[in-house]
């Protein structure tokens, strides 16, 4: 009856050290995003905004391992929790973006764009196993150069098929669009199997997505200049 009763508290407790880094979470991304709006004073923009929530992410989890003392498995259910608020929270109010489409005279939620949104926004969970050193002591810890190589390797398939497709000015776009999607899907794994207690090959799974899609961002740029033979 003891044993049971610590283990009821012990859930407990981790549910709520999960729930308070989910909000911290949540919170760094708003203050981010409306930071940015604030300085720059434009309105949202999608290709500025992915890049702070995975950010705010990423910060949430890193202050969560020290502060509310969860796991890298831990961290993972609470990005999705943060980004589950975000949908929520982008539909009450409209300016910030989400994945909602005008339906008459109400909004409504375009799967596909939510499972991108779930996948992409909980990304940046995947860069402490790659760089934080109080994730990679407790583990998971994948070796950043395998991850690297075997990132390059796939940029430069991608360009392979790119330049076999043959898509003459623009060439660079088939290398986005096919890096990016093999990115969302290392990374949707990857949260799948985290979720799964599958930490070691989630880690390098998720971390292989993020790592890829710098390179493609990075290739798809180099051919698109006019430099590039």
């Amino acid at each position: 009856m003891i044993s049971e009763s610590r283990s009821n508290q012990s859930a407990i407790s981790t549910i709520g050290r999960v729930l308070l880094t989910a909000v911290l979470m949540f919170g760094l991304i708003l203050a981010l995003v409306y930071a940015y709006r604030l300085v720059v004073g434009t309105s949202f923009n999608s290709v500025i905004d992915l890049p702070l929530i995975i950010l705010g992410t990423a910060v949430g989890g890193a202050i969560g391992v020290r502060v509310t003392q969860v796991n890298w498995r831990q961290t993972a259910a609470a990005a999705l929790l943060s980004v589950i608020g975000l949908i929520i929270y982008s539909r009450v109010e409209p300016s910030f973006p989400g994945p909602w489409i005008p339906g008459g005279s109400d909004m409504v939620p375009d799967l596909t764009g939510m499972l991108i949104y779930l996948t992409l926004g909980t990304a940046g969970v995947f860069f402490l196993p790659l760089f934080d050193p109080a994730v990679r002591r407790a583990g998971p810890a994948p070796a950043l150069w395998k991850v690297a190589l075997a990132a390059f390797s796939l940029t430069l398939l991608t360009i392979l098929a790119d330049y076999l497709i043959g898509s003459g000015s623009n060439f660079g776009l088939v290398t986005l669009i096919l890096g990016s999607f093999a990115s969302a899907v290392l990374a949707g794994i990857g949260l799948i199997l985290a979720l799964l207690n599958l930490t070691a090959v989630a880690a390098w799974l998720g971390g292989l997505g993020i790592v890829l899609q710098a390179f493609i961002v990075t290739a798809w740029w180099l051919l698109g200049t006019p430099w590039f033979p």
